[in-house]
């Protein structure tokens, strides 16, 4: 958020840090489904051992009749192996995500009886950096559009072009503060 919209987000600091609150304890926990490997849901880890399972439907043959012959799209194909897949996994287990799961299973989808009784803060004694959250996004994106691409040359971007709607909204509330000043 730029630093000179400070004055606007005072007008409700409590909106706006609870709303920016409820993205990031979103954000913790469905990193934490994405990167759990339990058997009744759908993980990349799971991901990983479906692909590396059907590795065919990722073959050369497959994807130029997937994407119609497409000269663009298969001039830019790109082969995944068995060791790419591998190279996968250990970036996902090089993941920080200890902290986030000690989130997850003591504070935010459990209530740990022990941490309680403690009066352990699981925030403060388990940190969880901003810089973490942005490490676990961007490795898991380049991830799986690597495999998007192969499966059908097309990728997603993760930046959302919302920043133009919050300086709307901004402006709006400091259009009305000046106005209310007046």
């Amino acid at each position: 958020m730029r630093k000179d919209y400070i004055r606007e987000l005072n007008q409700a600091p409590v909106f706006f840090s609870l709303t920016m609150r409820a993205h990031l304890l979103e954000t913790v926990m469905r990193l934490n489904r994405m990167l759990d490997n339990p058997s009744n849901s759908m993980s990349v880890c799971k991901f990983l051992n479906f692909v590396e399972q059907n590795l065919d439907i990722l073959s050369y043959k497959i994807f130029f009749k997937r994407v119609g012959g497409d000269e663009i799209a298969v001039n830019k194909y790109r082969e995944i192996t068995l060791t790419e897949i591998q190279k996968h996994r250990h970036q996902i287990d090089d993941l920080p995500k200890d902290n986030i799961r000690k989130w997850r299973d003591k504070a935010l989808a459990h209530i740990d009886r022990e941490y309680v009784q403690k009066e352990i803060d699981v925030f403060h004694e388990y940190p969880v950096d901003i810089k973490d959250i942005v490490k676990i996004i961007d490795t898991l994106h380049d991830i799986l559009n690597q495999y998007l691409h192969t499966y059908n040359s097309s990728t997603w971007a993760k930046e959302v072009s919302f920043e133009g709607g919050l300086q709307y909204v901004m402006d709006s509330i400091r259009f009305c503060v000046r106005k209310g000043s007046e």
